[in-house]
């Protein structure tokens, strides 16, 4: 077993890195004798992975990333969701002399800007009689239960 007895600076970044220690000795046990070149043997490891624990800071922008990274994809799958929607389940409507946004708006319950998104109309957000736009279904109606009508 082996031990890493020095310390060295933490990468900000940390990840995994790879390192090898090199050791020169004299092989020679005498000690009142003169080094030769002969005598000194170099022994080199082999590499070792070790993990190094970023600092706060670049682990709060990792986070950051993949924060945004997962809001990003939860939003296409938001928007993707309501075009299939928009696109499978909203129904027909021609438009006539009356209709406008605000009053088809009124008559399904929702917002004036999603039925001119869905429809790509853009500003003035004039309908022309015989246009065809989407809206969606309409929602039937609560009906009372027995014990109301008493």
């Amino acid at each position: 077993m082996s031990e890493w007895n020095f310390e060295f600076e933490s990468p900000f970044w940390g990840g995994v890195y790879f390192a090898k220690y090199t050791a020169s000795y004299d092989q020679d046990t005498q000690l009142d004798r003169q080094l030769k070149a002969e005598d000194i043997v170099t022994k080199q490891s082999e590499p070792v992975a070790f993990f190094s624990v970023p600092h706060p800071l670049a682990l709060l922008i990792y986070l950051a990333g993949v924060a945004i990274i997962v809001a990003a994809i939860l939003y296409l799958r938001r928007y993707r969701s309501q075009k299939f929607a928009v696109n499978n389940h909203w129904i027909k409507h021609t438009v006539t002399e009356e209709d406008n946004l605000a009053l088809l708006a009124k008559r399904t319950h929702i917002d004036w800007k999603i039925i001119a998104r869905a429809n790509k109309i853009k500003a003035p957000y004039a309908l022309t009689p015989g246009q065809v736009v989407l809206l969606p279904p309409k929602k039937p109606a609560l009906k009372k239960s027995s014990a109301a009508k008493k």
